[in-house]
């Protein structure tokens, strides 16, 4: 099965849909990578404690509107910022992302 990452939100048109920056092979990675974190229970909370959840956000083509947690594009962009400060203090949370 492939796995697809775009990014996906609230009245978004079709030209914000289709100029999007793309993963490209990163894709299953990421996604993979996801789900991981969203399986492990002690490395989910660490990302919801942390305030990096949004990062987790996903849905599929089955998902209910309301089960889909929106997520602002400048959202995703400041949460990244904020792991990759944390990445770069804690050295905890690496290893245990990095043996997943």
């Amino acid at each position: 099965m492939g796995i697809t990452v775009s990014a996906v939100w609230k009245n978004m048109q079709q030209d914000d849909f289709e100029n999007q920056p793309y993963l490209y092979n990163g894709d299953p990675a990421y996604g993979d990578l996801v789900i991981d974190i969203l399986e492990d229970k002690w490395l989910s909370a660490q990302f919801f404690f942390r305030g990096l959840s949004p990062l987790l956000s996903c849905c599929t083509p089955e998902s209910k509107e309301h089960e889909i947690k929106w997520v602002k594009p400048q959202k995703l962009i400041q949460t990244a910022e904020n792991l990759q400060k944390r990445l770069n203090d804690d050295s905890n949370l690496i290893k245990t992302i990095l043996n997943l």
